[in-house]
């Protein structure tokens, strides 16, 4: 890369370079870095010669077309500028239709030209003339040069929102202008506005749709329509055409978002897109509601038995429950599921004392979900700990599952083949979502337990 201040001070003489030598220099091809570099290494001669004036009244054509279309030029290739890319650019220096010519080479190959377009008008320069001389310009109004007077301006007041759409609908008339030229397929147009700044997604958006709205790329000639804003040279994409031969497309297939950023533009909305935090959130409060959900209904998500409720009491060792222990589980967000639980059968022959609470016991129990607003019914299969004390079923709950349980279920021979497959045990020690094995109470009838 070469260094930009490498020739600004070799020696004094080096400030006084004339316009011819810009000339001399503006049609060599460079790559894209160099070229970045050599605007910069000039505007530095020039402003150091000339002051503000090289920005806002440059005394020379040669400088204007400096400003005008090298600048944004050197900003857009430089954007193209990827590791594996080999990007060239080469200024036009006059008598063609178009401002440069670009190829780039490397994992993908592609050749274009770019046509520049601002969308100042002569107000636009008095008012940077008026600006300059006097220091201060009304952003609106009428404005004028009156011989004698110099420049008059009158001051109105608009909106907000007014520099940006006056930019949009400026923007569109510099399209007009250059489509009513013959180009050739491969000619890119990229239009340099005067945006207010610092510009927010939404703005961006409204001038997007704006201009959009007024530009019918796909009868224009060109193969893409960039937008630039001139003061941080973010660039927006305003249409490209899909049907280019392929070296062509590659290239159109670039958006600028900053002085070296690029995205690919099939991954850019037709529009920007609105913020969406509002949704964001509440895709969020969804899924943390469906993990408490599945944390609070472990038969319902995670223990599903795969067979038929008639196969399953056919088994051996399993006895079916009374009618009468049939009841309702109170979950803990009742308005939001709406399911009742029942027992079906116990499996008598695999009772083993709850080691983590004194007094109970663990047994496998069948049961059967109901989803009432779905008029659904699940099988499940789960552990249940139980106290039998006085021959009823008192308070039956799933307990905290812990390794002992884990262990006390894993040493169940007789349990149905594929029971382990189907019952996804996690240790309860609180970490995370671990401990979702909560007590859940079971409101049952006095009847003896079988």
């Amino acid at each position: 890369m070469i260094d930009p201040r490498s020739e600004s001070k070799s020696d004094s003489a080096s400030i006084e370079r004339s316009p011819n030598e810009l000339a001399a220099e503006y049609g060599i091809e460079r790559d894209a870095i160099d070229l970045f570099a050599w605007v910069d290494r000039w505007f530095d001669l020039l402003s150091e010669r000339h002051g503000k004036t090289v920005i806002r009244q440059p005394p020379h054509q040669i400088m204007r077309r400096l400003r005008d279309e090298a600048l944004p030029i050197s900003r857009f290739v430089t954007s193209m500028k990827l590791p594996g890319l080999s990007v060239r650019c080469a200024l036009s220096t006059g008598g063609a239709n178009y401002d440069a010519t670009v190829t780039v080479r490397g994992y993908r190959d592609a050749d274009f030209k770019i046509e520049v377009v601002g969308t100042d008008r002569e107000e636009d320069g008095l008012r940077t003339k008026l600006l300059d001389e006097t220091g201060w310009a009304p952003g609106h109004g009428p404005i004028k040069q009156v011989r004698g007077q110099g420049v008059v301006a009158e001051m109105e007041a608009y909106d907000g929102e007014f520099p940006n759409r006056d930019q949009a609908q400026k923007a569109i008339e510099a399209y007009a202008q250059k489509s009513a030229k013959p180009y050739t397929n491969d000619t890119q147009l990229l239009i340099v506005a005067n945006l207010c700044l610092p510009l927010t997604l939404d703005e961006w958006q409204s001038v997007m749709t704006t201009v959009r709205a007024g530009i019918n790329g796909a009868a224009g000639p060109f193969a893409a329509v960039y937008l630039m804003n001139r003061f941080d040279h973010v660039t927006q994409t305003v249409y490209y055409r899909p049907n280019l031969d392929e070296r062509t497309q590659e290239a159109s297939l670039t958006m600028t978002t900053s002085s070296n950023t690029t995205v690919p533009e099939k991954l850019i909305p037709t529009t920007l897109p609105k913020p969406r935090r509002a949704w964001r959130f509440i895709k969020i409060a969804v899924v943390v509601l469906a993990i408490l959900a599945w944390a609070s209904l472990p038969s319902w998500n995670a223990y599903r038995w795969p067979i038929s409720k008639r196969a399953f009491l056919a088994k051996d060792n399993w006895t079916i429950a009374d009618e009468g222990k049939s009841g309702e589980i109170v979950y803990p967000w009742t308005w939001f599921f709406p399911y009742t639980h029942s027992i079906l059968a116990v499996d008598l022959d695999h009772v083993r004392p709850h080691d983590a609470t004194p007094g109970f016991y663990l047994a496998p129990v069948m049961s059967i979900v109901r989803d009432a607003d779905k008029n659904e019914t699940l099988t499940t299969l789960f552990m249940c700990v139980f106290d039998t004390k006085g021959g009823r079923i008192a308070d039956v709950f799933q307990g905290t599952l812990d390794g002992k349980l884990a262990d006390q279920v894993a040493a169940m021979p007789s349990l149905p083949g594929d029971f382990m497959d189907h019952l996804t045990w996690r240790d309860g020690t609180g970490e995370g979502w671990g401990n979702v094995m909560k007590a859940i109470r079971w409101r049952t009838s006095t009847e003896t337990a079988p």
